[in-house]
């Protein structure tokens, strides 16, 4: 399994920055990337309201995956030959709530290939 991609988790604290005031990145516990269930997604957010790609519409390789992020991103993507090749998304534990900080594109590219499981890290404040 990969580990946390400095950039991913420089998306995630952008995208948290947004309605979380003074998350610091040196005060951050982020845990060892872990697979977890795409289905446990929807307890983190309402993955439905945002997935642009159907599950198993990416079983073979699909115009609809180089619409949606373009051809480089594609081409990346059809290089994770299992869920284990897939860079963690990022789901962020607060006090009052979890929410998946990055990982959107990741998390249409796993369902649209119609796997079960994507990799994560969790992050919390220390």
């Amino acid at each position: 399994m990969k580990d946390l991609n400095s950039n991913d988790l420089a998306d995630a604290l952008k995208h948290l920055s947004d309605f979380i005031d003074d998350l610091d990145p040196n005060n951050l516990e982020i845990s060892n990337p872990t697979m977890i269930s795409v289905y446990q997604l929807n307890d983190f957010d309402d993955i439905n309201s945002w997935l642009d790609i159907s599950p198993g519409e990416l079983e073979q390789e699909s115009e609809a995956l180089n619409s949606f992020r373009g051809q480089s991103w594609a081409t990346r993507a059809y290089n994770w030959k299992s869920p284990k090749d897939v860079p963690p998304i990022v789901i962020y534990v607060g006090d009052d709530y979890t929410t998946i900080a990055d990982g959107r594109g990741r998390i249409n590219y796993v369902l649209g290939r119609g796997w079960k499981n994507i990799p994560a890290v969790f992050i919390k404040r220390k």
